[in-house]
């Protein structure tokens, strides 16, 4: 997502940063950042077994149903979702156009567009809505007082809203992977971002009307950043490695005190790190079912 900045009165508090300004930057091409988002959205879908957990099958056999992906990126998500069910339309959204231009299926539909202002949609126009991994892109109030509220705003009564996001803090790490951990989170923080948003969603949403009175479902599954056991954590190891170098080539490493020409080394220390402790966060998903 794109450059937002926090809305808190603390003058001393630097401007959110996001994942997309903190990752891209220092991604050597957009092909690198393409496969490094590739891997994330691969090892979460292996990890719930499925690309979704919102109780939508009957919808997704409806050729009037809408289904729309907040922060939809290079489209992978949707373009899998597309793909194995067709008959639903679909729409992306994303601040930068990175999305596909060409060779997507025809019933995707794809816009650039800001989560953080009025979206470019009636209200009760959807009955999915997904959004995933963005926590880095929006500061906690933000959260709390635009993005819920707006997606709970276009979602059809009845609709499901499904939120995919990390519980980010490493747990089972090294000396030099613990440094990386709390500069990260430092990081975040400095800059209004909550790295943990995802334990205050449930009060987040029962605080909008059109959610107070319904089932919050909640997954919890653990995401290894370290390679010790079988092929997913193979994949997972080769993002937190393409995770790791990208940071460590741009602020987190200066404020590690990296030299350039120490990061593919460090990077090397801290994935060995991972991988003797077997280190992992958690990865969850929150689904609910508007009124």
């Amino acid at each position: 997502m794109g450059k937002y900045f926090s809305k808190e009165k603390n003058k001393t508090t630097k401007p959110c940063i996001n994942s997309h300004e903190v990752f891209s930057r220092s991604y050597e091409s957009k092909d690198d950042y393409n496969e490094g988002e590739h891997y994330i959205h691969i090892a979460t879908r292996d990890i719930f077994k499925v690309n979704f957990s919102s109780d939508i099958q009957n919808v997704l056999l409806n050729p009037n149903t809408k289904i729309l992906d907040v922060g939809c990126g290079f489209g992978f998500w949707l373009t899998e979702m597309a793909s194995d069910f067709p008959k639903p339309s679909y729409f992306g959204i994303d601040i930068l156009p990175i999305y596909p231009k060409s060779t997507f299926p025809n019933n995707i539909t794809f816009q650039q567009h800001d989560i953080l202002k009025r979206l470019p949609f009636e209200d009760n126009s959807f009955d999915f809505i997904h959004i995933q991994f963005l926590n880095f892109d929006i500061t906690e109030l933000q959260w709390e007082t635009i993005v819920f509220q707006e997606l709970a705003r276009i979602l059809k009564p009845g609709g499901w809203l499904e939120f995919c996001e990390m519980e980010y803090g490493i747990l089972n790490y090294g000396p030099l992977s613990k440094q990386f951990d709390l500069t990260m989170i430092n990081y975040l923080r400095t800059r209004n971002v909550n790295p943990q948003i995802i334990l205050r969603s449930h009060s987040i949403l029962k605080s909008i009307p059109s959610f107070s009175s319904s089932h919050i479902h909640h997954k919890r599954r653990k995401f290894p950043v370290g390679s010790y056991k079988n092929q997913l954590e193979e994949l997972c190891a080769k993002n937190t490695k393409h995770q790791v170098k990208s940071l460590l080539k741009g602020q987190i490493g200066k404020d590690m005190n990296v030299k350039k020409g120490d990061v593919d080394s460090i990077t090397d220390k801290i994935v060995k790190e991972f991988e003797t402790n077997k280190s992992y966060f958690y990865i969850h998903r929150i689904y609910v079912q508007k009124h």
